[in-house]
């Protein structure tokens, strides 16, 4: 099949600022870098005449979330090689390597010696291996070593300049390894040439620098402490024992040592979200501690900002290394980048291929949404083309307000006239009567006629855009594949994108490569769909996903740009966009999170090029960090990270006015009374850090909910009774609320009524209650609007709830008033949150 290919065009059209979410941040890369500013201006002084540097976690890196971790990889390779027996597992050899260590470590110390040790010295514990498959383990550990440890660039790039200054160049290092087994890590990694003499370990000298071995090969080579500069990643063994001997120290720290709590809870994470226990290989920690120290450490970050460097800008970077390989891997076409998110990503995927060389790569912004796509999306007005567009909505569409957009007047459907309140029902899915209404739209000639008519307009003028965007970007038209990458989750866009451009000329297949989807998608892909995920793949890791895709909104508000949804394209095919919502608050802390992010970005490709001589390119980008990074701060935000996402504005779009904050009075009210399970099926943004502040004494059993693990409710059930009553009519219904352990429960009642409605609920059950606080939700069919009110405190200020009593006894009632002007009938909602008295 032959390929779309292109290349921006000299001829390329008037320049769209809009494609450039770089520029509208008005991103500036900062100057210099702290650590290497810092060394360089010591590394002047005449006075000094030496620098040593640490060796493990210093001038190289270990892909590793600890150093035993490569104990593992190690157990594998002996196994394969024949020096352990197949029953010596790589977990039984990780522990066994380790307890090993240990007791050479107290055979020393009870010898009256210090606790430093060999690597031979270690393996004299395997007492069931013989001399030489001792030797011989020592040896492919130092081989695996040497395999799996990476040049640090930063330090690569301080041995160079102090090396360029005239300065003796030492390493000084705790390790059980010998000066020569060391050196053999060091071949073929690019760094400046160490000589053995040069190099002093732990190990040969008997003691570690702690106990003065700084002191000790300082005063061997006839060196005054102050002439000496010492870099490490220890601040007690690199820091204040040398700084103690007068030597100068420098320190280059490491990002767990600075933010230990977020490295915790990406621990905590992975107890949940990994099938395996093999230990996983990642570049994250680097890239991390690469970017902490390019930046320093004097000025605390922003929560922004500490997001953008150490989670977000990461995470696009290794997404970015995945999409370009998929993109080799399965044949080079262009890549088109969907809906706003896809101007931030199209930068990343650019930024990444300009970094490892890949001039042949081109990602395209395209300013698609959904309010376009679905709405284009109409060919033969059939019951499932009406379920995709009705149905994928937050704010569910009506009969009345699916006409309206459509212009026709609900009340003049042609045949049998409906009831106004099915004209009003909302239309959500998996509800009987969603089903049957979506069947009557389907079989109204009149709105068939109006549907399609409509949508080829929106197809017609989705064409001037395409048309617009190929030609500016020198895509041709012959028949072939492209690819689409988004943020992602269901895929439903890229399928109906599909058939949009094939009815619009454009007969591509599109694969899609998402950050993540999630299990929505396997309908889609039952439809049609090729397309896959990275951080997530339909959902898998299912525990993890349930987590970490709890609130997808975070990454979308990230990725997006401070423009408003495309509404529409002018007649030039310039995107038209709606308002935007955001404050100037989010904004602002928005442009200080992606140029972050941006910076993190860099430090990323300078540490993947350090991994390309240790074959660990492709196995350092697997998901497993950055999934439980990601997925650690959705699922376990920090008080700051909370604050700052909760107060943020989210537009619904898809043809909705409706905004709304992560966050809110509402949800909060509502999670103080509400049971985990029904927490759990709520239509809330950010279920378990909402529910973790609100009600921690139950949020480890909504997070057990939530990761599918089966958890006891701790619900006592009881019943009571609902009345409506509507223009004179009772409609009563019984129930039971479900109080938990702490005594609180919620009563709630929904029903489509007109202007004026009284719900009353009856106390049926056998002790009295309290009423602490009043939710009523109200969706304006006009506008698919939703506009909640929380009442808590006094209830007998509010209007709504003036006549009723807060105490309930049995058979009591307490009665919410519902009025607003006449217009339509609307639905709405109201939840009692209560309290056993």
């Amino acid at each position: 099949m032959t390929e779309l290919r292109g290349q921006p065009t000299a001829q390329a059209e008037r320049f769209r600022n809009y494609e450039t979410l770089q520029d509208e941040d008005r991103f500036v890369a900062a100057g210099g870098h702290a650590f290497l500013d810092r060394l360089k201006a010591i590394c002047d002084d005449p006075s000094l005449v030496a620098v040593s540097f640490d060796f493990f976690d210093t001038i190289v890196w270990r892909p590793y979330q600890q150093p035993v971790d490569l104990f593992w990889e190690l157990g594998e390779r002996l196994v394969a090689t024949g020096i352990l027996p197949v029953d010596f597992t790589p977990a039984k050899f990780m522990q066994a390597r380790i307890i090993a260590e240990g007791k050479a470590r107290q055979r020393k110390t009870r010898e009256g010696r210090f606790h430093e040790v060999s690597l031979a010295e270690i393996y004299a514990e395997f007492t069931g291996l013989g001399a030489e498959a001792r030797g011989r383990a020592a040896d492919t550990e130092v081989a695996v070593e040497a395999a799996r440890t990476c040049l640090d660039p930063v330090i690569a790039e301080a041995i160079d300049y102090a090396v360029a200054a005239g300065k003796q160049v030492l390493i000084i290092s705790n390790t059980y390894l010998s000066r020569e087994q060391l050196a053999q890590l060091l071949v073929g990694k690019g760094a400046a040439e160490f000589a053995l003499e040069n190099i002093h370990c732990s190990s040969d000298y008997g003691i570690d620098k702690e106990a003065g071995l700084v002191s000790l090969v300082l005063s061997e080579r006839r060196l005054q402490p102050s002439a000496v500069l010492h870099v490490g990643d220890s601040w007690h063994a690199d820091v204040d024992v040398p700084g103690l001997a007068g030597v100068r120290t420098l320190h280059y720290p490491k990002f767990v040592d600075i933010y230990p709590a977020l490295v915790d809870r990406e621990a905590q994470m992975r107890s949940f979200g990994q099938a395996s226990e093999v230990p996983v290989m990642s570049v994250l920690q680097q890239v991390r501690r690469s970017h902490l120290n390019a930046t320093g450490i004097e000025v605390p970050m922003s929560v922004s900002e500490r997001i953008g460097a150490f989670i977000v800008g990461p995470t696009l970077a290794a997404y970015a290394h995945w999409l370009l390989e998929e993109v080799e891997r399965q044949g080079n076409a262009p890549v088109l980048c969907l809906t706003r998110e896809g101007l931030l990503l199209s930068e990343t995927f650019q930024s990444v291929a300009a970094q490892i060389g890949r001039t042949d790569f081109l990602s395209i912004p395209f300013l698609s949404s959904r309010a376009i796509l679905f709405s284009a999306s109409f060919f033969d007005f059939s019951e499932d083309e009406l379920e995709t567009f009705l149905l994928s909505r937050r704010t569910p569409f009506t009969m009345r307000s699916f006409c309206t957009l459509v212009g026709l007047d609900a009340e003049k459907l042609s045949g049998e006239p409906l009831p106004a309140a099915y004209l009003d029902f909302p239309l959500i899915a998996d509800t009987p009567l969603t089903s049957v209404l979506i069947a009557e739209l389907a079989r109204n000639a009149d709105l068939r006629q109006q549907t399609l008519a409509y949508s080829a307009a929106r197809r017609d003028m989705f064409k001037r855009y395409v048309d617009a965007v190929f030609a500016r970007h020198g895509v041709g038209i012959e028949q072939g594949h492209l690819y689409v990458a988004d943020v992602g989750w269901s895929g439903r866009s890229q399928r109906l994108l599909e058939r949009i451009l094939g009815a619009i000329g454009y007969p591509v297949s599109l694969h899609g490569l998402y950050m993540a989807t999630d299990t929505s998608s396997h309908v889609e892909h039952m439809l049609g769909l090729r397309a896959k995920g990275w951080l997530y793949d339909g959902g898998s890791p299912v525990q993890s996903s349930r987590l970490g895709l709890q609130s997808k909104e975070i990454i979308e508000q990230v990725c997006s740009s401070h423009l408003g949804a495309v509404n529409r394209y002018d007649d030039q095919g310039d995107p038209v966009f709606g308002s935007e919502s955001k404050s100037f608050r989010q904004r602002n802390e928005l442009r200080k999170l992606r140029n972050a992010a941006r910076g993190a970005i860099r430090e990323h490709g300078a540490n993947h090029a350090m991994t390309k001589g240790s074959g660990l390119v492709s196995t350092l980008l697997d998901a497993a960090a950055y999934r439980n990074a990601y997925a650690a701060l959705i699922a376990f935000p920090s008080d700051d990270e909370f604050e700052l996402f909760g107060t943020w504005a989210h537009e619904e779009n898809n043809l909705s006015d409706n905004v709304e904050s992560l966050s809110s009075p509402y949800w909060r009210t509502f999670a103080a009374y509400a049971t985990p399970q029904q927490f759990l099926e709520a239509n809330v943004y950010w279920k378990l850090p909402e529910y973790q502040r609100t009600r921690p004494a139950l949020a480890d059993g909504l997070l057990l909910k939530m990761a599918g693990f089966h958890a006891s409710a701790g619900e006592t059930p009881q019943a009571y009774s609902v009345r409506f009553t509507t223009q004179g009519e009772n409609h009563d219904a019984q129930k039971l609320a479900y109080f938990s352990a702490d005594g609180r429960a919620i009563l709630s009642a929904a029903r489509v009524c007109d202007a004026e409605c009284s719900v009353t609920f009856r106390n049926l059950g056998a002790r009295a209650f309290v009423v602490d606080a009043v939710l009523t939700c109200v969706h304006d069919t006009r506008d698919r609007s939703r506009h909640e009110k929380a009442m808590t405190g006094d209830l007998t200020k509010y209007p709504e709830t003036s006549a009723s009593a807060a105490f309930v006894p049995e058979g009591g009632e307490f009665t919410v008033r519902i009025s607003r002007p006449a217009m339509m009938m609307v639905p709405l909602s109201v939840i009692l949150c209560v309290r056993v008295a």
